[in-house]
């Protein structure tokens, strides 16, 4: 369902309200366009896709796998 909202959001940037698809009630449609629109929201996607796809020092793509388990959490986990 993420990637669908996340179709959504890209056509919705491009077309605005126009995006809608037919099916979606109003009411929701409008609250996740609230969402988009809330500058909390966009920095949280922005860093969390910053912490998925980019290696700290800049030399590669870097995937993050870790789920919201830090990596220390994980090393301690191993210790165990």
């Amino acid at each position: 369902m993420s990637d669908q909202v996340s179709r959504w959001k890209g056509n919705w940037k491009e077309k605005g309200d126009e995006a809608k698809p037919k099916w979606i009630d109003p009411d929701v449609w409008k609250g996740l366009v609230q969402f988009w629109q809330d500058p909390k929201s966009e920095k949280k996607s922005n860093n969390s896709r910053n912490a998925r796809y980019h290696d700290l020092d800049g030399k590669d793509i870097y995937k993050h796998r870790s789920g919201q388990t830090s990596y220390k959490a994980r090393a301690r986990k191993r210790v165990r």
